[in-house]
């Protein structure tokens, strides 16, 4: 007989699928494609009863305040659950990252560009970067905050801000994963570490680089320990042959190690995987799943808008979407 915990799962993922259903479907993309401009893409969009409540809201607002809505609807059937505070980590991150870098670039504007998807308002995040007190942050992403500050002072290369506070988040991320119990979000967090591995590596190796600079851009969290990707010092041919013989080894099959090509095929066997998190009914791999598929949709959403601006045809518009 199932627990009321696990009943509480299985009603919230009744109504999760519910939710689902609301996505859109490749059909919608295709019309959405064929669309002529931002203004036509809304008015799609608005017919498919999609951001209600934010219609006049900025095209990118309106796409946040879409995904908060999810984050918002899955936290409220399973309230208190760790998992789903623990899948914004990300975006506490990206604002962090970002206030870094406008207090020491001030043609840029943080309130502006801030995302609202963060666990910590926005403007807590300004402060605590201004007063150099990182205590409001998980604990990796705390410790390495002045790490990172520093790191950009002494180089003057922003990258550096990203490379050490994203192997933080994800540590963080780790920490969340195995604390919260949920078996599921610890795949998925492996899923997501592999795949940002992975393509680091292709970046790297197209770099002429190797694996001391693996060192620096891997991420914790993954199946794939940081010894793999020693093979990057033995070359493209080497690497791809051995991710071949991982569970994203269809990704590579082809040898084709283009970013581009190898980050549409990655994405493919990442949803692959993810699907079968998702038809759990006993846990919160349905929730996950969800959220997971609306990230997706607005990277998709934000594609197609780009590629509306800068003229570029549907068909190549088509090749970069993952649907």
């Amino acid at each position: 007989m199932a627990t009321k915990h696990e009943q509480n799962y299985v009603f919230a993922s009744a109504r999760v699928h519910a939710l689902e259903n609301g996505l859109l479907a490749r059909d919608k993309f295709e019309r959405l494609l064929d669309a002529p401009d931002e203004t036509g893409i809304r008015k799609m969009l608005s017919e498919f009863g999609y951001g209600k409540g934010s219609e006049t809201l900025p095209t990118e607002e309106f796409l946040e305040a879409e995904l908060l809505r999810a984050y918002t609807d899955v936290s409220d059937m399973l309230p208190g659950n760790p998992v789903f505070r623990a899948m914004r980590i990300p975006y506490d991150n990206q604002n962090l990252k970002l206030a870094i870098k406008c207090e020491r670039r001030t043609e840029f504007s943080y309130p502006e560009l801030a995302t609202p998807l963060s666990v910590l308002p926005p403007e807590q995040i300004e402060k605590a970067v201004s007063a150099r007190d990182f205590s409001v942050f998980p604990e990796k992403m705390a410790e390495a905050a002045p790490a990172a500050i520093e790191a950009y002072d002494k180089t003057g290369d922003p990258q550096q801000i990203d490379l050490i506070l994203d192997a933080a988040c994800f540590a963080d991320m780790k920490a969340a994963a195995d604390k919260s119990g949920s078996e599921e979000f610890v795949r998925y967090l492996a899923i997501r570490a592999d795949s940002v591995n992975l393509l680091s590596a292709a970046r790297i190796l197209a770099m002429g680089r190797g694996a001391a600079f693996m060192a620096d851009a891997f991420v914790p969290g993954g199946t794939l320990p940081l010894s793999f990707f020693s093979v990057l010092d033995d070359g493209e041919t080497a690497f791809a042959e051995a991710a071949a013989k991982t569970a994203y080894g269809t990704a590579f099959s082809s040898g084709e190690m283009s970013f581009s090509a190898l980050s549409g095929k990655l994405d493919a066997v990442m949803w692959s995987l993810l699907d079968r998190i998702r038809m759990s009914a006993f846990g919160a791999g349905a929730a996950i799943g969800y959220l997971a598929q609306k990230e997706k949709e607005i990277r998709n959403l934000r594609v197609i808008l780009a590629a509306k601006q800068a003229g570029e045809s549907p068909r190549k518009t088509r090749e970069r979407l993952t649907v």
